[in-house]
């Protein structure tokens, strides 16, 4: 799957005109930690979804608010504080920002950056594994 998502990366890179930088070493890294984070979720939210069905009413909610706290419409540059650590704090908004650091402006991602997103991506993927394993057993009776 990761493969696919470079080749489509790639075509879209090509057909923006851009030259391919070193910089464009990290983007095996971020792909890797955006399927890491939505691996995770995916299993605690699959696990969760078998016994309370309202969790995907839930989880529209949240995450159309994530959306929108991410970083994708808003410059995290302008915000200053505490309100930038909070927006911060979600995995995809560090995600998207060192993606487009890294793409648009040709600046190098700074290693703790690269970390916190390791980080993030890997306790989201135990805290998933531990719902699903814990929940699992009842799984054939609950559906």
């Amino acid at each position: 799957m990761a493969v696919l998502e470079l080749g489509v990366f790639g075509a879209f890179i090509a057909s923006l005109g851009l030259t391919p930088t070193s910089i464009i070493i990290y983007f095996p890294f971020i792909f890797m930690n955006i399927f890491i984070l939505v691996f995770g979720t995916s299993l605690a939210l699959g696990a969760l979804n078998t016994y309370y069905r309202d969790i995907q009413y839930i989880w529209a909610v949240i995450l159309q608010a994530s959306f929108f706290a991410s970083g994708i419409f808003i410059n995290f540059s302008t915000y200053q504080g505490e309100l930038k650590n909070l927006l911060l704090l979600n995995p995809m908004a560090i995600i998207i920002l060192i993606s487009r650091e890294s793409l648009l402006y040709n600046t190098a991602v700074s290693s703790s950056d690269l970390i916190y997103c390791l980080a993030s991506s890997l306790m989201m993927l135990v805290i998933g594994y531990l719902i699903f394993i814990n929940l699992e057993p009842g799984f054939a009776e609950e559906v």
